[in-house]
């Protein structure tokens, strides 16, 4: 998410020429994102066509390409064993190479995948924020190719997402920059023979070119500005971030938050660590962190089964903690619903203050009548139905043992009708 300010800044010193300003900027952006080195060379290409740079060009689109595939087919395959991401495009090749001469020779697979990631859909909802106004300048928007095709051609539906999830990021300054260019180039047009046509709509004494522009000129301006602020605060209500859009969350710092900081005080700091994708950057800054389930060489493990479970479903992440606490992990702390397991560790009892985040509060009033009751055992006192933060349907029970101690394991399934 920084490279968008990146690289409008390393675009803005390439059009005015201040070349030093542009490779500071361009590195920058570079360090980014393996993917960010294909739209310097589109900038390179840019600047060999548009702004008739061609040596200039010529060696961003060298050293651009060159650092992309040495982030992809060096760095990544020493470090890491290859890119994690090749799955998602595995329908066009099993190797690299095979996935890129796919897109030449079967257009037909390329444009059936485009057909499934509604191509169209992804533009529309790219654009219309800035009240398309973008589209005045295409070749600013044809920059950002190489991220469309990587979104779009992925067999991975989250990256045809636009407004909630990180993917399009690389996207967005092309259509800021094309939306900038767009009104600029409209406003230098003013005087042109485009706008010839609108002699015949006004008085003959308004026919002198001063008169025109001095009239058409302002109107056209407000008119796009119109239209992109319309466009850019329709999209803010809907599914902005700011106080009053549709993503808005208002944040506290809860009791629940408090019991996790007290529990990754525990972390040592050269620990090895597996945490859930909303816990990953508390437990940040350590040399080897991974996104549970995957573990590989993880010493420690911190999981939270009261929020989103992504990537695997709730149901899955209570199997692989019992899994794995029948083999050599064992448990370090748990409350409120966290855990927090260690390998080599002999306990193998999940504390009792782990469960205060499913007991309701003391001064919750029980319902009079239980819901539903099952058998001689249990009886069902309440039930919530609401949908989190990720559009994920969540189901709240509320239960109460009629007999004590319940002798045996239940396995409950919530039916939807």
């Amino acid at each position: 998410t920084l490279a968008p300010t990146l690289l409008m800044a390393a675009f803005y010193f390439l059009v005015t020429r201040r070349n030093g300003w542009f490779i500071f900027f361009a590195l920058l952006a570079a360090s980014c994102k393996e993917e960010i080195g294909l739209l310097l060379f589109m900038m390179g290409l840019y600047a060999a066509l548009m702004l008739r740079r061609p040596r200039l060009g010529g060696w961003i689109m060298l050293l651009a390409l060159s650092w992309s595939l040495v982030a992809v087919l060096g760095i990544q395959n020493h470090f890491a064993a290859g890119n994690i991401h090749w799955g998602r495009y595995d329908y066009l090749g099993a190797t690299p190479l095979a996935k890129v001469m796919a897109l030449f020779t079967q257009p037909g697979l390329v444009w059936q995948q485009l057909q499934s990631a509604d191509a169209g859909g992804y533009l529309f909802r790219l654009l219309w924020p800035v009240g398309f106004v973008a589209l005045l300048a295409p070749e600013i928007l044809l920059l950002a190719l190489p991220s469309l095709a990587i979104n779009l051609l992925a067999d991975f539906p989250p990256m045809h997402e636009v407004y909630t999830l990180i993917y399009a990021a690389p996207i967005l300054p092309f259509v800021m920059l094309a939306t900038v260019e767009g009104i600029g180039r409209v406003a230098g047009c003013c005087t042109s023979a485009a706008f010839v046509g609108a002699r015949y709509l006004m008085p003959r004494r308004m026919h002198q070119s001063n008169q025109m522009r001095h009239i058409l000129r302002p109107v056209t301006l407000q008119l796009l500005v119109f239209v992109a602020l319309v466009g850019a605060f329709i999209a803010q209500w809907q599914h902005g971030y700011l106080p009053g859009g549709g993503n808005y969350e208002h944040y506290t710092v809860s009791d629940h938050d408090r019991r996790a900081a007290a529990i990754m005080a525990q972390i040592p700091a050269d620990a090895k660590v597996s945490a859930q994708d909303k816990l990953d950057p508390h437990v940040a800054g350590r040399e080897t962190v991974y996104i549970f389930p995957r573990t590989d060489d993880a010493d420690t493990i911190f999981v939270d089964v009261t929020g989103p479970a992504w990537p695997i479903h709730p149901s899955d992440l209570h199997a692989t903690i019992e899994q794995l606490l029948f083999t050599d992990w064992g448990v370090a702390a748990g409350d409120d619903g966290y855990l927090l397991l260690r390998k080599g560790l002999p306990n193998r009892t999940i504390p009792r203050s782990f469960y205060s985040a499913f007991q309701p509060p003391v001064s919750a009033q029980p319902p009079d009548q239980p819901v539903s009751i099952f058998g001689e055992a249990l009886a069902l006192l309440d039930h919530q139905v609401h949908v989190d933060e990720h559009g994920e349907t969540v189901v709240q029970l509320r239960w109460k043992a009629l007999r004590h101690p319940l002798t045996t394991d239940y396995r409950i399934y919530v039916a939807f009708a």
